[in-house]
This record gives structure tokens, sequence and C-alpha cells, in this order.
């Protein structure tokens, strides 16, 4: 972890999509870097999209506490509803864990009709 206490994510708990590889791996880096507890999801699929494998989020979640942050491996689908809000829940539960307090925003609320209403939503959990 870098020596700078400057860090901007310093406190935070980030979700990173698709952290296993590429620029979200780097993403995640960054953000565990900058003091962020970062949740690193990823299916973890092949190149044609395929099959689902942990490997790749377990080797950056690997780097990352090597490095001397904290993060954890998330292995849901955030096109399924469930699976994204069990990964909130995810990095809230990693928010209490470490006394934070904290706050989830959205910027898309989903209503019973299966159309997207723009809205932003803030739900506070006391750590």
């Amino acid at each position: 972890m870098s020596e700078s206490t400057n860090r901007i994510c310093e406190g935070r708990v980030a979700i990173v999509t698709g952290a296993g590889r590429g620029i979200g791996r780097e993403h995640a880096l960054m953000l565990a870097e900058q003091g962020a507890r970062v949740i690193v999801n990823d299916l973890g699929g092949d190149e044609a999209g395929g099959g689902a494998d942990l490997t790749p989020a377990q080797e950056v979640v690997a780097e990352i506490e090597a490095m001397g942050g904290e993060a954890a491996v998330n292995g849901g689908n955030v096109a399924d509803f469930t699976a994204a809000g069990a990964m909130v829940e995810q990095a809230v539960e990693f928010c209490r864990t470490a006394g934070l307090a904290c706050r989830v925003f959205s910027a898309i609320k989903p209503n019973p009709t299966g159309t997207n209403v723009e809205q932003g939503i803030c739900s506070y959990h006391d750590g």
C-alpha cells in the first residue's frame, strides 16, 4: 500500500465488477492502493462468455492483501437482481466489520412494471 496519508478512498468500500481481469482488475488494485476495502466481483467466464471460475477474482484479492489491503471475492452475476443485491449486502457487511458507517447509493430504482426509474436512493447503515 502507498505510504501516503492522503489516500482518497480511506474508510470506504468499493464494489468493482469484472475485477478478475483487464481494466476491472486495474480499477480494483487502484482503489485498494487508495485505501478502499474492495469487493472483487467476477464470474470468471471464459472468452466465449461461458462457465464460471473464481480463480481470477481470488488472485486479485490475494494481490490486494499482499500489498496490505483488504478485499473479498464475489462471484455473483451483476445482471441478476438478487445476486446484485447480495453483492451490495456483502459490501455493507464489509463496512460493519470495519466499524464504518455505510451509505449505499444507486442511480436507478427498478419499479414493478419492469422499467427503471432514475432516482437517487440513499440507505444509511450505522456501522
